[in-house]
């Protein structure tokens, strides 16, 4: 039988901290896939975290251990769809994040996620209709983010991390069309803020090309998702980011092949999109120098399906610019190249060409 061991009342209040951090940890195996089942967990490990946390605000344990209970307790009511009861878990981890920023060094307070918890206020306003309170809360963050950018401009890895960060929350409100037709300008705006941040490091350090690289990438992604809801002009001017910068990348390092694949996919984009905006004058030259480009790239290429899977939908895109234009000889001749290839690619590549 073991003995009993007597705890200290100095000892009790971290063991129960330890308790309340077992009961976190088990709420958190079910939060995904059973919200229900995490609640009371969570409620128990907030009590104990909360209490500690009123009688010692510089207990960095249980301060942390409240943050991460709160803001975990109000994604399992949002998993639940219960927005409102979110709201107030994700106002108290404010609370206590504003508390722990007033005493922390600024390095050490850029880290507590304040932004987030901002973010995830305005997208649980927005679910209830309250599109006032969503927008003052997508400015919160904004305005945190660019304090956190602005004081710490030596740091070159945190700084893209926090620009990749800001960018995919731009891309989250995008990728939700409803949500962009009513917060276009905010979802713009996390974006354009990632933008500059990355268009600032690009500057300041051009023998960086990871930089480079996450604008042509950021680009792309809002050129997509500018395309899927019909904004051609939005998508056109982030395609033409994206060859801008692709080009610097591809003349400065014309041995990488991934950059020569990336610049095709811009120019063809490019021509499709100003094809579309009766720009087929434009969109025929940017069709051309992708012909161009593929068949460049074809020289090295060692895959050589992938040169006529790029041929065949570039050949497709310039035969119809060029109908459009009233060319429907050549248009005819490049048609029956695209036939052709697409014939081969049914031999070659089944699953592929079944795709067309």
């Amino acid at each position: 039988m073991y003995e009993r061991l007597d705890v200290s009342p100095e000892e009790k209040p971290r063991l129960e901290a330890y308790k309340a951090d077992t009961w976190k940890r088990i709420g958190d195996l079910y939060v995904v896939f059973e919200p229900e089942t995490a609640l009371p967990y969570y409620e128990k490990a907030l009590e104990v975290f909360g209490e500690a946390f009123e009688k010692d605000p510089e207990d960095d344990y249980s301060g942390e251990g409240l943050l991460e209970t709160l803001r975990n307790l109000a994604r399992a009511f949002k998993m639940q769809e219960e927005y409102a009861k979110a709201i107030r878990p994700y106002e108290r981890a404010l609370e206590v994040q504003k508390q722990l920023l007033e005493r922390l060094p600024p390095e050490e307070g850029r880290d507590l996620g304040t932004e987030v918890t901002y973010f995830d206020l305005a997208i649980m306003h927005s679910k209830l209709g309250n599109r006032e309170k969503a927008v003052e809360y997508h400015r919160l963050a904004l305005e945190r983010f660019e304090q956190i950018i602005a004081g710490n401009p030596e740091d070159l890895e945190f700084l893209f991390v926090m620009a990749s960060k800001v960018g995919l929350l731009g891309f989250s409100l995008m990728e939700d069309m409803e949500y962009f037709r009513d917060y276009s300008e905010v979802a713009i705006e996390y974006c354009n803020l990632a933008r500059r941040t990355l268009e600032e490091l690009s500057e300041t350090f051009p023998e960086n090309v990871a930089f480079l690289e996450m604008l042509v990438s950021f680009a792309e992604k809002l050129g997509d998702l500018y395309k899927e809801a019909d904004k051609l002009e939005e998508a056109a001017r982030e395609y033409e980011h994206a060859r801008k910068h692709l080009e610097v990348l591809y003349e400065s390092c014309p041995e990488n092949y991934p950059y020569g694949i990336q610049l095709f996919g811009a120019l063809n984009n490019l021509g499709v999109a100003y094809s579309n905006l009766d720009e087929q004058e434009k969109g025929r030259e940017y069709l051309e120098k992708a012909i161009a480009l593929n068949e460049q790239l074809s020289e090295s290429d060692p895959g050589k399906l992938e040169f006529l899977k790029r041929a065949f939908v570039v050949f497709n895109n310039y035969a119809n610019v060029l109908k459009s234009i009233g060319d429907s000889k050549t248009a005819g001749e490049y048609w029956k190249k695209a036939k052709k290839i697409e014939a081969k690619l049914e031999k070659e590549d089944p699953v592929w060409a079944a795709t067309l």
